[in-house]
């Protein structure tokens, strides 16, 4: 089994808020390497193309330029950091690319504000 890096950008079916349904789309892998190797799971986050919807918003985080090439994201990316879920590993359908480490780190950053973990 393959064993998921954090910071790597996958492909997975992210379940609706309300569970209704499933929509294949990128996503952002946060739990630690160390983590995934031992569990069934990853925890990751949403990443939408929809910009426009986020352009002035300050907690979220815009992948675009080298980052998006980096990523394998076919165009520039929203990363929703309060749009975390856990899946199991074998939804994973691929692996697109991956994000430098700092970035990584300002995502994991705004993830924990999203939950109330760090003061904005």
């Amino acid at each position: 089994m393959t064993t998921y890096k954090r910071g790597q950008i996958v492909l997975v079916p992210f379940p609706f808020t309300d569970f209704s349904t499933l929509k294949q789309r990128s996503a952002l892998v946060l739990s630690p390497t160390a983590y995934n190797r031992k569990q069934n799971d990853v925890i990751i986050v949403a990443i939408t193309s929809q910009l426009e919807s986020y352009k002035n918003r300050k907690d979220v985080y815009r992948i675009d330029g080298q980052e998006q090439r980096d990523s394998g994201l076919p165009r520039p990316g929203i990363v929703r950091p309060d749009k975390i879920t856990v899946v199991d590993q074998r939804l994973i359908r691929r692996i697109l690319g991956t994000l430098p480490q700092p970035t990584v780190d300002r995502i994991a950053e705004l993830t924990a504000r999203a939950i109330g973990y760090m003061r904005a």
